[in-house]
Protein backbone atom coordinates (compact mmCIF):
# COMPACT_ATOMS: atom_id res chain seq x y z
CA UNK A 1 0.00 0.00 0.00
CA UNK A 2 1.97 3.16 -0.87
CA UNK A 3 1.92 6.57 0.94
CA UNK A 4 -0.79 8.24 -1.22
CA UNK A 5 -3.49 4.98 -0.78
CA UNK A 6 -2.53 5.68 3.17
CA UNK A 7 -3.29 8.95 2.98
CA UNK A 8 -6.80 8.86 1.04
CA UNK A 9 -7.65 6.10 3.35
CA UNK A 10 -7.05 8.36 6.21
CA UNK A 11 -8.88 11.19 5.05
CA UNK A 12 -11.90 9.02 4.19
CA UNK A 13 -11.90 7.70 7.62
CA UNK A 14 -11.85 11.36 9.07
CA UNK A 15 -14.91 12.30 6.77
CA UNK A 16 -17.01 8.99 7.46
CA UNK A 17 -15.64 9.99 11.55
CA UNK A 18 -17.46 14.08 10.84
CA UNK A 19 -20.29 12.43 8.92
CA UNK A 20 -21.01 9.98 11.78
CA UNK A 21 -20.43 12.51 14.48
CA UNK A 22 -22.86 14.87 12.33
CA UNK A 23 -25.28 12.24 11.95
CA UNK A 24 -25.04 11.69 16.12
CA UNK A 25 -25.83 14.83 16.70
CA UNK A 26 -28.84 15.63 14.58
CA UNK A 27 -30.02 12.55 16.25
CA UNK A 28 -29.58 13.36 19.78
CA UNK A 29 -31.00 17.20 18.63
CA UNK A 30 -34.10 15.27 17.26
CA UNK A 31 -34.60 13.50 20.32
CA UNK A 32 -34.57 16.53 22.74
CA UNK A 33 -37.12 17.72 19.63
CA UNK A 34 -39.25 14.94 20.23
CA UNK A 35 -38.74 14.44 24.41
CA UNK A 36 -40.17 18.42 24.55
CA UNK A 37 -43.11 17.53 22.47
CA UNK A 38 -43.83 14.44 24.98
CA UNK A 39 -43.50 16.86 27.68
CA UNK A 40 -45.89 19.41 26.61
CA UNK A 41 -48.08 16.44 25.33
CA UNK A 42 -47.90 15.17 28.78
CA UNK A 43 -48.93 18.13 30.71
CA UNK A 44 -52.00 18.87 28.25
CA UNK A 45 -52.90 15.22 28.73
CA UNK A 46 -52.88 15.75 32.13
CA UNK A 47 -54.83 18.50 32.10
CA UNK A 48 -57.11 16.89 30.48
CA UNK A 49 -57.57 14.43 32.81
CA UNK A 50 -57.96 17.39 35.69
CA UNK A 51 -60.89 19.04 33.36
CA UNK A 52 -62.75 15.53 32.91
CA UNK A 53 -62.66 14.67 36.94
CA UNK A 54 -63.99 18.16 36.97
CA UNK A 55 -66.79 17.91 34.36
CA UNK A 56 -67.84 14.53 35.88
CA UNK A 57 -68.06 15.98 39.65
CA UNK A 58 -70.15 18.41 38.39
CA UNK A 59 -72.44 15.67 36.10
CA UNK A 60 -72.57 13.47 38.74
CA UNK A 61 -73.77 16.41 41.51
CA UNK A 62 -76.37 17.51 38.71
CA UNK A 63 -77.64 13.42 38.34
CA UNK A 64 -77.78 13.00 42.14
CA UNK A 65 -79.97 16.71 42.31
CA UNK A 66 -81.99 16.01 39.78
CA UNK A 67 -82.44 11.77 40.92
CA UNK A 68 -83.91 13.67 44.43
CA UNK A 69 -86.04 16.28 42.95
CA UNK A 70 -87.89 13.17 40.68
CA UNK A 71 -88.45 11.40 44.34
CA UNK A 72 -89.93 14.46 45.54
CA UNK A 73 -91.65 15.00 43.30
CA UNK A 74 -92.94 11.33 43.03
CA UNK A 75 -93.24 11.23 46.93
CA UNK A 76 -96.13 14.32 46.54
Amino acid sequence: MSAEERRRDREEYRQLWRDTQRQIHETNAAIERTNAAVERVAVKVDQFIDETREAKAAQDERIDKLVSAIGAFLAR
